[in-house]
């Protein structure tokens, strides 16, 4: 399924972190202004983003995709082999160019998690138990960020700086 949805990809570039980080965010202006961005040289156009989740649902041709995972679970021994064993058939369907790491600020990371929050969101058992957890979470957990960092240097995914430099003027 991986490989039909990356037909003729040429280029991947993974984005992890917790949810509010400014993962898609940041992505969508990478995929709208690419230019405007420090990316790896071998990152052709065009450029498109989704998340891991509905990659397959999809079918992308050519150019770069940019795969964005929530890391906020990657304690869990499950969601880390389902993780490793998922960017393994990534590798297989197109090469991996960079990892990303979303870091941000608790406050910060907090904050937005609470803006993003849709009325219908409260409603919602798995939306209260991650609020619940970017409040109270002891300042020792990480949201999966080390254990993200570690799966990327384990399959020598090459780590670049986030968010994703822009570029100067006179580049």
């Amino acid at each position: 399924m991986i490989k039909q949805s990356l037909n003729g990809v040429e280029a991947l570039l993974l984005i992890g972190g917790p949810a509010g980080c400014g993962k898609t965010t940041i992505a969508e202006r990478i995929v709208t202004s690419p230019e405007c961005f420090d990316l790896p040289i071998q990152c052709p156009k065009p450029l498109r983003r989704t998340d891991w989740k509905s990659l397959t649902t999809k079918q992308f041709h050519g150019g770069t995709v940019i795969i964005e995972f929530a890391t906020n679970s990657l304690s869990d021994p499950a969601q880390l082999q389902t993780y490793n064993d998922f960017i393994d058939s990534l590798k297989k369907a197109a090469p991996i160019r960079a990892g990303y790491t979303g870091q941000i600020d608790r406050k910060i990371l907090r904050m937005r998690y609470q803006q993003r929050m849709k009325p219908s969101h409260y409603m919602h058992f798995g939306k209260w138990k991650s609020l619940i957890r970017y409040i109270f979470a002891m300042d020792s957990d990480d949201f999966g960020i080390t254990i993200w960092n570690e799966l990327l240097d384990e399959k020598s995914i090459n780590r670049l700086t986030w968010p994703v430099p822009q570029r100067t003027a006179d580049e």
